[in-house]
């Protein structure tokens, strides 16, 4: 993560910080957050209207803060059905990579797509973890950034400090609104 590190989990969990030293962490933050901002603005023609309209503007209730991932999928068959119908054909498949997250109000469902793959890397339990309960636990942050001239990188923070990189060509972006029959409080149940 180039923008929204471990270093503001770890600030938000310190009781100790002075607050001269919480507030240097909080101008550091919102620079951060126009820093990202601004280099998100030059991906806009690279990816869909709804990808950028998440990325852009999806915080707060329309975001992934406090999100579970779903599932992280990599490998070269992913949309490949094992039925006996068709073959799988070895020297067409390429790498693809897919992740699907559910927003905290279980009410959205994201899939990211991304094919053109040069690398993917989840990371848990992390090399340095914040803790772990044998879970990936919420999405804390994520970000799209640009890794070179024809890869951007998508990645993702959880506040285990669990990781997920993907850098990739194309992304297909996904939202699904889901209509809950069941009361929040089933969530903690």
């Amino acid at each position: 993560m180039k923008y929204f590190t471990k270093e503001f989990i770890k600030a938000d969990n310190e009781s100790a910080f002075s607050k001269a030293r919480r507030q240097a962490i909080d101008r550091k933050f919102d620079r951060n957050c126009k820093a990202y901002r601004r280099q998100l603005a030059r991906l806009e023609s690279r990816i869909s209207k709804q990808a950028w309209n998440f990325f852009y503007f999806g915080f707060a209730r329309w975001g992934l803060h406090d999100a579970r991932l779903i599932s992280f999928t990599a490998g070269d068959g992913l949309d490949y059905q094992a039925n006996g119908k068709q073959p799988f054909r070895i020297n067409k498949q390429k790498a693809k990579v897919r992740i699907q997250i559910l927003n905290h109000d279980q009410n959205l469902f994201c899939t990211f797509n991304c094919s053109g793959i040069r690398k993917a890397v989840f990371d848990f339990p992390s090399e340095d973890p914040l803790w772990n309960a044998n879970q990936v636990d919420n999405v804390h942050s994520y970000e799209l950034t640009q890794a070179s001239k024809h890869f951007m990188c998508l990645e993702f923070l959880f506040t285990s400090g669990a990781t997920i990189l993907v850098e990739f060509a194309q992304l297909r972006f996904d939202r699904t609104r889901i209509h809950r029959s069941y009361a929040t409080q089933a969530m903690y149940s």
